[in-house]
């Protein structure tokens, strides 16, 4: 599902006293694997592989793949590259 819709979600961060919204699309997962694959020093995912970012009709069934895209180390990778662009 994650594929083929975007995900909306309230998030904490408040402008002008309003509740922020935040999506989630698939391409932010695909745009953290190039980044992360081009830097020669550290990889916050070694497991994801081209295999996750662009499954076959199987492949979209199988749990352990998802388990992995979502995992918590992607989700600290991404949250760290996210962090080191905002004070750069």
């Amino acid at each position: 599902m994650f594929l083929k819709y975007e995900i909306k979600c309230l998030t904490n961060i408040t402008s002008n006293d309003q509740i922020g919204f935040g999506v989630a699309k698939w391409s932010h997962i695909k745009e953290f694997y190039e980044t992360d694959n081009t830097n020669p020093n550290f990889v916050f995912a070694p497991c994801l592989k081209q295999e996750h970012l662009n499954p076959n009709t199987k492949q979209k069934m199988k749990v352990k793949l998802a388990a992995q895209v979502l995992s918590h180390s992607v989700a600290a990778g991404m949250g760290t590259l996210l962090r080191g662009r905002h004070y750069s």
